[in-house]
């Protein structure tokens, strides 16, 4: 539920969440167009330190957005950044 209140540019929106009738709990994210980080890195290699840069700047600004909603992302890795 917290993070259907999250609102920031650079986090995918969670349209829904809820638990099926099996008891296992779900989450409909948004869809987001493109690529993942890791396939970026796989496909073209080391990244420039403008577009290393602008990756940081956009992470950290989301982290900071779920922190001051007492949210913490505990899997940050290239998989989970768009």
């Amino acid at each position: 539920e917290a993070l259907i209140r999250l609102d920031h540019p650079n986090i995918v929106r969670i349209l829904d969440s809820g638990t099926l009738s099996d008891g296992n709990p779900f989450m409909v994210m948004e869809f987001i167009e493109g690529f993942s980080l890791r396939r970026r890195l796989r496909e073209k290699g080391k990244l420039g330190f403008d577009e290393t840069a602008h990756i940081i700047e956009s992470v950290t600004n989301a982290l900071g957005t779920a922190h001051s909603k007492k949210i913490l992302h505990r899997d940050i890795k290239p998989e989970n950044i768009m």
